[in-house]
């Protein structure tokens, strides 16, 4: 055998162990780590009520188990509380349309509440 031939088995030994023990324990995956991963969605939703109307955004926080959660999204004077609940589709892709307005404790009917573009958010600020 050549001392070459040796040589290289060698360190590439050397390299397989260290990239062993190198290696984190738990794999992590690039795209879990990313930026866009770990920023928030966020959803336009138009709140009209009898006597107030807003548009602000709403954060994306999904479902649990398969069922809608909701998300509190406003509390006017009157006692009005209104919610929106979300399924397991992100803003990203179409989720918002799927989100359904409800309400409680609302004098004057239940408010309307559905999804805007963006741009009609902008001048608020996210809750």
């Amino acid at each position: 055998m050549k001392f070459s031939t040796v040589l290289g088995t060698f360190a590439l030994s050397i390299l397989e162990v260290y990239r062993v023990y190198a290696s984190p324990i738990d794999p992590v995956s690039p795209v879990t780590q990313s930026l866009e991963a770990r920023t928030p969605e966020y959803c336009c939703m138009r709140i009209q009520g009898h006597n107030f109307a807003r548009s602000q955004f709403v954060p994306f926080v999904g479902s649990v188990g398969g069922r809608p959660r909701r998300v509190r999204v406003l509390t006017v004077d009157n006692g009005c509380v209104v919610y929106v609940e979300q399924g397991s589709t992100p803003p990203s892709r179409g989720g918002c349309s799927g989100w359904i307005g409800r309400s409680e404790n609302c004098p004057g009917g239940p408010p309307r509440v559905f999804s805007m573009p963006a741009e009609s958010c902008q001048m608020y600020d996210k809750i």
